[in-house]
C-alpha cells in the first residue's frame, strides 16, 4: 500500500507522485500495465531526427501487448497497476517555460497529444525494492509526427534546462535540478538525464531514459529513495522494451 515516505520522496523528486505510488501500492499481478489517452496543449519544441511514423498510432491495447512482461528482460518482474495509470495525474506548473517538456513526460497535458498509452511496473526478481522504483510508459501519439516532435521539445529542455522551481495539485513548491547524462545507444532518439531537489528533507533522484521508435516513445523511470544515487534502467531492459515496441509498429 502507499506509504508516507513513498508520497514524500516522490513529490520532492519530480513533483509527479505517480512515478513512486504506483510501485508503492497495491497491485493486481504480473505482465500487464494500464492505458488511457491523454489531451494536449500547445507549445514550442525543437526538431528531432526524422524517421515519422507510418499507419496509424498504436492503440492502448497494443501498447499493453507491447509491455514487457516478466522474464523478457532477464533478472526483472512486471506488474501492472489496479488503478488509474501514471498519467492519471495533476498536471505539473513550472516557473521555467524551457523546462515544460521534461515534466510533460509524466504528466496528462503534453504539447503533443497522446493518442494512447500504457504503463508496468519493473524489479529485479528475486529482491526487494532495494530503495528504488521503477517504471516504464510506452506512447503513442496523435499527430504522425508527435513522438519526432516531442522528442525534440525533450532533447532542446535537457540541453537548456538544469532545473526549476514547480507544484503539483496543490502540494508545497519544490525546487528541481535536471542535469543531461550519457544517452541509452538504441533506437531512433534515445535521451537520458537525472532529476534531483535541492530539499534536505527526502533527497530523492530519478533517472530517466526516454527511447524513439518512429512513432512511439518508452519513458523509464528509475528513482531512488532517502537519498540513494539514482540508477539508470538496466539497458537490457531499454533495449528489450524498444525491441518489442518496434515489432508492434511493424504489425
Amino acid at each position: 500500500m502507499r506509504t508516507t515516505t513513498s508520497r514524500r520522496a516522490a513529490v520532492a523528486a519530480v513533483l509527479v507522485p505517480a512515478v513512486a505510488l504506483s510501485l508503492a501500492a497495491c497491485s493486481s499481478g504480473d505482465d500487464g500495465g494500464s492505458g488511457a489517452s491523454s489531451g494536449g496543449s500547445s507549445q514550442e519544441e525543437g526538431e528531432s531526427g526524422g524517421g515519422e511514423a507510418s499507419g496509424k498510432p498504436l492503440t492502448a491495447g497494443e501498447l499493453k501487448s507491447a509491455l514487457l512482461k516478466s522474464g523478457e528482460a532477464d533478472g526483472y518482474r512486471v506488474r501492472y497497476q489496479k488503478d488509474g495509470g501514471l498519467l492519471d495525474t495533476d498536471a505539473v506548473q513550472v516557473n521555467r517555460r524551457e523546462c515544460q517538456p521534461v515534466v510533460d513526460l509524466f504528466g496528462p497535458e503534453p504539447a503533443h497529444a497522446r493518442a494512447a498509452y500504457a504503463t508496468a511496473a519493473l524489479a529485479e526478481s528475486g529482491v526487494g525494492t532495494g530503495g528504488a522504483f521503477q517504471q516504464v510508459v510506452l506512447s503513442s501519439y496523435e499527430e504522425r509526427d508527435g513522438a519526432a516532435k516531442t522528442f525534440g521539445g525533450l532533447r532542446t529542455a535537457v540541453e537548456e534546462c538544469d532545473g526549476f522551481v514547480g507544484s503539483q495539485g496543490g502540494a508545497e513548491e519544490e525546487q528541481v535540478t535536471v542535469e543531461a547524462d550519457d544517452s541509452a545507444d538504441v533506437g531512433m532518439d534515445a535521451v537520458r538525464f537525472t532529476m534531483r531537489p535541492k530539499s534536505s528533507k527526502v533527497g530523492a533522484a530519478m533517472s530517466v531514459t526516454v527511447v524513439r521508435t518512429a512513432g512511439s516513445t518508452a519513458t523509464f523511470a528509475s528513482m531512488a529513495l532517502e537519498g540513494e544515487k539514482a540508477k539508470p534502467m538496466e539497458g537490457v531492459v531499454v533495449k528489450e522494451q524498444h525491441r518489442k515496441l518496434e515489432a508492434a509498429e511493424k504489425g
